[in-house]
């Protein structure tokens, strides 16, 4: 039996196949599954436990970011390589603090993905060297740092900030929740130090493109 297990997750077709004849060049990797949707996706993660998912982003019902953050959550030990056609670094970023180890685009070639999938399973991270040579280092930090904070925040910090984006100012926010002006601004710091932000266009643009407002 080959040492690292491999499940693929996309539709069924002619890059699933390529991906397949690829990875047969490693003769330590036994491809153990191939899904084509979300639901199978978390059946077959919880039947096979394989090392690595090689996780196409245009699986069927994929949720974005939120699937993966939701299943590194309850598949610790399994480490995922993203498939995507999404080239900026803001999707990167997001990839990165959800918890994936590699990131490729489509485009990029064979040879590269036959080296990621190897780093990945020797413990390391790659990401496209399409997107790593105009990665800055702050866009780096800022990405693994995010990966390190706990994002979520406690409902009366959700409320605070829903309000905080109407333009509500602290003394408002205090009266429409019934705490203190002192306690609003203890909330307003906590969120922009667990989102790291440092001004309110960074927190609007973060609070939207996180979900955590409509």
């Amino acid at each position: 039996m080959a040492s690292f297990q491999t499940l693929l997750a996309g539709p069924p077709g002619l890059l699933r196949d390529g991906i397949k004849k690829i990875l047969s060049e490693l003769p330590d990797l036994e491809v153990v599954g191939e899904v084509s949707d979300a639901q199978a996706l978390f059946d077959s993660l919880e039947e096979l436990s394989p090392c690595l998912l090689i996780l196409d982003t245009s699986l069927s019902n994929f949720g974005g970011i939120e699937v993966v953050r939701e299943l590194k959550s309850s598949f610790h030990d399994t480490k995922v390589l993203l498939l995507t056609t999404a080239s900026n670094q803001v999707y990167l970023c997001h990839a990165m603090s959800a918890g994936v180890e590699g990131y490729l685009l489509k485009e990029d070639p064979a040879s590269e993905l036959l080296t990621a999938v190897t780093t990945i399973l020797n413990g390391s991270s790659h990401i496209s060297r399409r997107l790593a040579e105009h990665l800055t280092d702050k866009i780096l930090v800022i990405c693994r740092k995010k990966r390190r904070l706990p994002l979520r925040l406690t409902p009366q910090e959700l409320e605070v900030l829903r309000l905080v984006l109407q333009g509500k100012t602290s003394k408002e926010v205090a009266e429409v929740l019934f705490i203190s002006v002192r306690t609003v601004e203890h909330h307003r710091a906590n969120i922009m130090r667990k989102l790291d932000v440092k001004s309110f266009q960074d927190l609007i643009r973060y609070a939207f493109q996180e979900g955590y407002v409509a």
